[in-house]
């Protein structure tokens, strides 16, 4: 998590402490702080799944793997969900997926909600459309698969995009030092790499006046270049610099940042949703 979290200050030299860090992926979602090198503040996390783990499974259950179009068969299910996104009709309406804990007045995500409503969505849809003839393993028309991966891809943006105004707004009424106001709103994770969701995002952060910084896609995905990076700015710093690897304790699950949650939750911020242009 530290390593996606300093990404941006390899790409971004000119980046400095405090900055609003969002991390989407396949195992994580994590909204937090970052204040300096090891000092981190977390405002929000997933309460469920993760948001990479949530679109990988709707991609299986929309079948989009056995459309026979192999940029949706040799891709993760986020990136088919997307690709197929953007062959949405302008024209033609969404489909309504409720936000869940849209009433939470928090930073905290839940994907397994709009998860549910989808799943619940496409068996109808089946229900209606599919020839019963054709067999248990029948696949939607491909223009309601568009539809419906248009669908799930604005339903998580705006989710997002609302926790992350929540955050703003509370930085901003905090006006404390331990809460910062922030240099800039910095994005990491694979799900980070969606272009719609990015766009939403760049929305939020301009209407608080600050710029969207985000790795390039190659660097939002796990990889060796961002633990190296992270390595090397403590090593810069003088902290946690060892070369006895047998001095280094194994932590299958080690405690990220100051959980500060709890302290978002009981401010109670109700905040206006602000209208994302980028959705359509």
């Amino acid at each position: 998590m530290e390593a996606h979290a300093l990404t941006a200050m390899l790409t971004y030299p000119s980046l400095t402490f405090p900055y609003l860090v969002l991390l989407l992926s396949g195992g994580h979602a994590l909204l937090a702080m970052a204040r300096g090198l090891e000092d981190f503040i977390v405002l929000g996390t997933a309460l469920d799944a993760s948001p990479g783990e949530v679109l990988d499974k709707l991609a299986r259950r929309l079948k989009l793997s056995r459309l026979g179009d192999v940029r949706l068969s040799s891709v993760s299910g986020g990136r088919a969900v997307e690709l197929l996104a953007a062959e949405h009709k302008a024209n033609s309406p969404l489909f309504e997926l409720p936000l869940p804990r849209s009433q939470s007045r928090d930073c905290d995500f839940s994907f397994s909600g709009i998860q549910l409503n989808f799943e619940r969505l496409v068996s109808r849809l089946e229900d209606e459309l599919v020839d019963v003839d054709s067999g248990s393993h029948s696949i939607l028309p491909v223009d309601c698969l568009a539809t419906l991966c248009a669908s799930l891809q604005s339903a998580l943006t705006l989710l997002v995009c609302r926790r992350v105004q929540r955050a703003f707004e509370f930085l901003r009424s905090n006006g404390s030092a331990d809460f910062p106001w922030p240099t800039a709103l910095v994005v990491s994770g694979g799900v980070a790499a969606n272009s719609v969701i990015r766009a939403g995002l760049s929305e939020v952060a301009q209407h608080f006046g600050l710029p969207l910084l985000a790795p390039p896609a190659r660097l939002c995905t796990d990889n060796g270049v961002m633990i190296a990076w992270n390595g090397l700015l403590l090593k810069r710093a003088n902290r946690r610099v060892t070369w006895d690897i047998s001095s280094v304790d194994f932590e299958p699950k080690a405690p990220f940042g100051i959980d500060c949650r709890a302290l978002v939750r009981n401010a109670e911020i109700r905040i206006e949703a602000l209208k994302i242009n980028s959705v359509p």
